[in-house]
């Protein structure tokens, strides 16, 4: 759960965080869909929640948001109830030589493992410095990039949610024509000027509906407008029952409707055969990564060496050390005691909430 503030570090009201402008949301850790998504609503919404079974990515996700948190200059805690959480959050900064950034912090043994093992140097970052031309256009390529993803994650969303109307149809329609086989005999369709769509036909089914309800036969009225609006011009069709007719709409709406929903959905599928998920989420990966770290060597390779910091440094110096490490990984109940009094995080993650 991700959690921006309201108000600044002086009391005064501040707007809830947002990428900076300009700049996409960077995925240097890997992702799918849902965790793109996930990761998304995290960094704009005022509290998230992002929920899913062992093995579905939150871990990925998390460090997606952490990611940009940094590239954005936020400072960001990530805690849990156990330190095992945290530790694997931990773990995974330093396979990509990111742990750095982050201090390991919470109970007394935590905080006195960690200040003893500062390291005084920074790692090497020479192959992560990027120029301003550089930067600029993976940016670029990844606004690109990542515009061209969301629209086939919108077609893709959008096939999966047809094929489930036309699934719900298709029972739908079967139940329907086993009443319609046995009580009704076949009837001369009506004939139309115009080829019309399953919401027209819907339209005429629930207007005719309505006045055979209301116990109204069809009027000169009726059939004038019904050739004007939908182009029906064989009048001998009003001869049948209200029953034939309401059958035989039914009838045309079902074949009318699984037919759009066919054509939409082999439309989109042939869309998306096309376009290349995996590659593409690699491809931004690997120019999120090259952000994410060129934003790194921007902020520390300039330095010769790190500071080095006590336990008394939390409430002393505060603001030197959240500069050092802007990511705090505590137990929940430990994160007041490893940061100054009155501090507030741009960002708070909360690992493994439910168990608390």
């Amino acid at each position: 759960m991700a959690l921006p503030k309201e108000t600044g570090r002086n009391g005064e009201k501040t707007e809830m965080n947002k990428p900076q402008a300009g700049q996409m949301p960077v995925f240097p850790f890997g992702f799918n869909l849902s965790q793109k998504s996930a990761a998304e609503k995290a960094l704009t919404e005022q509290i998230s929640v992002i929920e899913g079974p062992p093995g579905t990515g939150k871990t990925q996700t998390i460090l997606n948001i952490i990611a940009n948190a940094i590239i954005n200059e936020k400072t960001i805690a990530v805690v849990s109830n156990n330190n095992a959480a945290t530790a694997n959050v931990l773990e995974k900064l330093q396979t990509y030589g990111a742990d750095f950034i982050a201090a390991y912090l919470g109970n007394t043994e935590n905080k006195e493992k960690f200040f003893a093992g500062q390291m005084q140097d920074y790692p090497d970052m020479a192959d992560w410095v990027m120029d301003s031309d550089s930067f600029n256009a993976v940016n670029d390529t990844l606004k690109s990039s990542g515009k061209e993803l969301e629209e086939m994650l919108e077609a893709k969303n959008e096939a999966a949610v047809l094929k489930q109307e036309l699934s719900s149809l298709l029972t739908e329609r079967e139940y329907f024509y086993t009443y319609y086989n046995e009580t009704n005999e076949e009837i001369a369709p009506y004939r139309s000027l115009y080829r019309l769509n399953s919401g027209a036909v819907m339209e005429l089914w629930l207007n005719y509906q309505r006045i055979a309800n209301e116990d109204k036969v069809i009027t000169l009225k009726h059939k004038l407008l019904n050739l004007l609006r939908y182009g029906i011009f064989s009048f001998s069709f009003y001869q049948n029952s209200n029953e034939k007719i309401i059958a035989c709409f039914q009838k045309f709406y079902y074949e009318s409707r699984v037919n759009e929903l066919t054509k939409q959905i082999a439309a989109l599928e042939t869309r998306l055969e096309s376009y290349q998920f995996e590659r593409s989420i690699e491809e931004y990966t690997q120019n999120s990564l090259k952000l994410f770290k060129a934003k790194l060597a921007a902020r520390y390779s300039q330095q010769k060496s790190r500071k080095v910091f006590t336990k008394k440094s939390l409430w002393r110096d505060f603001a030197s050390f959240i500069g050092e490490y802007p990511v705090v990984l505590s137990t929940t109940h430990s994160l007041r005691t490893c940061a100054g009094d009155n501090y507030l995080f741009d960002y708070v993650i909360m690992d493994e909430a439910s168990q608390g």
